[in-house]
Order: C-alpha cells, then structure tokens, then sequence
C-alpha cells in the first residue's frame, strides 16, 4: 500500500484555515507586503473561481516570490503559534497514531499540496508528528526564490505539476476536494482496483471516493484502511 495525501482540511481540522492565509491572517508582515497580497488577490482570485488552474499557478508564484522578498519564512514559527492561539490551523483528530500507525506497517506516505512547504514542514515539528523517511512532503517552498515561467501546484492541477510514484499495487488516496483526486481519475481511471479514495467531505468527491464526512478523526480512516 501507498497513501498520496493532501495536507490543508486532510491532516488539519475542517475549520483550520489554509497555509496560504494563515501568513496573511497573522498580521506579521508590514504594509507593504499586505497590500501587494490584496492586489495579486484581486487581480487573480476569479481564475481560482474559473478553474483556469495555469494561471492560478503562475498567480501562486508571484506571491511565492512576493513572500521571498519579504523574509517571510523567519516567521513561520510565529505564524504558527498565532495560528495555534487562534485554533487556525491544527492538526486533525488522532493523526499521530495513524501516521505512527502507517509507519510501523511500513505503509509510505506522500503529502502533495498545493500549500507553502515551510509552513508545512514546521507544522510536522510543532506537533512533534513523526519524521521518517517513508513519509515525503511536496509543496510550494518560499526558498528558493520562484523563477517566472516554472509552475506552481494550484489545488485543481497539482497532479499535472506533479506526479507522484503510483508502482503499489495498492494507492490510497486521501483528502477534501475534487482536485486532491485527478490523479487517480485522469491518469489512471476510477474507479478500479489500484485505487482507492476517501475524502474528508460529506459528499463525494468523485465516484468511488468514499466521503467520510468534515468532522471524524483519523481514526475512521484508519479503520478503513489499515489492517492489525
């Protein structure tokens, strides 16, 4: 078995918010940072609203190099103590028993999100969630700095950006949205025997994903899938 995993709504709590926001929503940063987000913002959000992923992408890199400029990623542990006050970004019920779980099995895990790296891998040291070299972690990184014309992953296309080792004959694939999915939908077809979906949502993401609804824990997943 292999698990590929979203991160943000997936590992974090339905009401946690996203790594993209809890930099904005920390009001770390000076002025001139938060405008030059609110203009990207409003320049660019209708083509998240359109699906037009590519210039999400490209829209994700200019705030990347934005956040660069700005020396961003010496806050990240502040950012996240904020996050943590304000109940904005938490990890969700029982994930370290299952990735505890996952790794006693020798099960690998692979986070692929359309989040910021940083923010993800000192998120793993905060809640001193386990580190092993089974579990991987692909992302957006603020460092180095974002070169104009390479693409970022956008929610609905991080699969096209990249895509992840697929040789078990058993993947696993989790998360909270349709996008978490097309890997298995349109490189592989599904459903069908090499994959299996669950989703942290309370409708389907795709036919054959099973939606174990916002609010469970780990927990339930891990009933689903692992085996004593």
């Amino acid at each position: 078995m292999k698990i590929i995993a979203d991160f943000s709504k997936t590992f974090t709590t339905p009401t946690s918010k996203s790594t993209w926001s809890s930099f904005y929503n920390s009001w770390l940063f000076p002025a001139e940072y938060m405008t030059e987000r609110d203009r990207l913002y409003e320049l660019n959000y209708h083509y998240e609203t359109a699906g037009n992923w590519s210039e999400v992408s490209r829209w994700f890199g200019e705030h990347l190099a934005l956040m660069h400029r700005f020396e961003v990623t010496e806050h990240v542990r502040e950012v996240l103590d904020i996050c943590e006050s304000a109940g904005t970004l938490l990890p969700r019920e029982w994930l370290h028993e299952f990735l505890d779980a996952c790794i006693s099995r020798g099960i690998p895990i692979q986070i692929v999100s359309s989040g910021i790296t940083e923010l993800i891998e000192w998120f793993w040291q905060k809640y001193d969630l386990p580190r092993h070299e089974s579990i991987s972690i692909v992302a957006n990184p603020i460092e180095p700095v974002w070169i104009p014309g390479v693409p970022t992953l956008a929610p609905g296309s991080k699969f096209e950006v990249y895509t992840p080792d697929t040789d078990s004959e058993d993947i696993v694939v989790i998360g909270d949205a349709h996008g978490d999915f097309s890997i298995a939908w349109a490189i592989y077809g599904w459903p069908g025997a090499k994959f299996r979906g669950f989703s942290f949502s309370d409708v389907e993401a795709y036919p054959g994903v099973v939606a174990l609804g916002k609010n469970v824990g780990m927990e339930t997943l891990s009933a689903r899938i692992l085996r004593s």
